[in-house]
């Protein structure tokens, strides 16, 4: 995927973009993210005359624009939802895994009691409708994450990476929070590292690191339909800079716990980049359920595969390009 801005003015930013099979698509992104105006030259113009996988470029386009323009010009064009900034995502991955136990079960705890009051005699934090026990309804918990990393940080990590050095930054979180041993102090230690290695400011102390986290929500989808039941919502003003989404399962342990949510948001980074039409780096092609809504759309988009399942055969080279430049 290449990209460059053409255009800017009051009601957004206009995006060229060429896709991985070289078709060539001008996107209005909206400073909101909401595209606004996208035409393109390799394919259909009726939506009901597209292949899947005809689809799934044209998507893929639009939402590296939308990400081109958040990386270049700086906008918030994310939604908690449907287009999730990977950036977050992966310094979310860092902060859980580099939590100490006490006070990743103070933030966590409820959700690991209710995965493991489905298994065990451990009284559930909140009830599941018995409805929601029908096989036609897939069901999971959902809990929002607000990083308490300073601000200035956050941004000051994202506009030192360009878009040339993003598979090295991510590999550089990936790896941090993925393979250190040595607890939250090592761990600062490492981002400190790496945001000097990026030209970036220090990061802070480890117990400012979250900020506040939302109760355990229930959230189910009926075919494509999906609905949610809160409990315990977040009241902060903003988004959430990270929403986990977990299926039911019967953790080992809290420490297992953890390890699995750091994964969790190693698939939702990866989920993001291949819905941009990018190959995940390294250290983020894993496998498993992400983001819930892009577990949907791999199941019914046949021209995507299925990364959410970890026993699926991936070919991790089928995002690769076959046209490099822009026009």
């Amino acid at each position: 995927m290449k990209a460059k801005i053409i255009d800017e003015d009051d009601q957004g930013v206009g995006v060229r973009v060429r896709d991985n099979k070289g078709s060539q698509h001008t996107v209005a992104v909206g400073f909101d993210g909401k595209i606004q105006g996208h035409s393109q030259d390799g394919y259909p113009d009726d939506p009901d005359n597209r292949t899947d996988a005809e689809k799934i470029y044209i998507q893929q386009a639009a939402n590296y624009a939308r990400y081109h323009v958040y990386r270049k010009l700086g906008y918030d064009t994310f939604d908690p939802l449907n287009h999730r900034n990977p950036d977050r995502l992966a310094l979310a991955a860092v902060v859980v895994g580099a939590l100490p136990t006490d006070t990743f079960e103070e933030h966590f705890g409820d959700l690991y009691q209710q995965l493991k009051s489905e298994y065990t005699e451990q009284d559930p934090v909140v009830d599941v409708h018995e409805a929601l026990q029908d096989d036609d309804a897939f069901m999971l918990y959902a809990k929002e994450l607000y990083l308490g990393l300073d601000e200035g940080v956050l941004d000051d990590l994202v506009d030192a990476t360009s878009e040339d050095s993003l598979d090295a930054y991510l590999d550089d979180v990936a790896r941090l929070s993925a393979g250190s041993e040595s607890g939250a102090a090592g761990i600062l230690e490492d981002l400190e590292r790496i945001a000097s290695d990026h030209g970036v400011s220090a990061a802070t102390d480890p117990s400012d690191w979250v900020e506040a986290v939302s109760g355990v929500h229930v959230q189910w989808r009926v075919g494509t339909d999906q609905h949610r039941e809160e409990n315990d919502p977040c009241q902060l003003d903003r988004d959430p800079d990270a929403t986990l989404e977990i299926i039911p399962y019967n953790p080992d342990s809290l420490e297992d716990f953890q390890s699995y949510l750091v994964h969790h948001l190693h698939c939702q980074v990866r989920d993001q980049l291949v819905e941009m039409g990018v190959t995940p780096p390294a250290p983020f092609r894993v496998q498993g359920p992400g983001a819930d809504i892009s577990t949907m759309i791999q199941q019914h988009y046949d021209g995507l595969q299925p990364y959410h399942d970890p026993d699926a055969d991936i070919d991790w080279s089928a995002l690769e390009p076959q046209a490099q430049s822009t026009q």
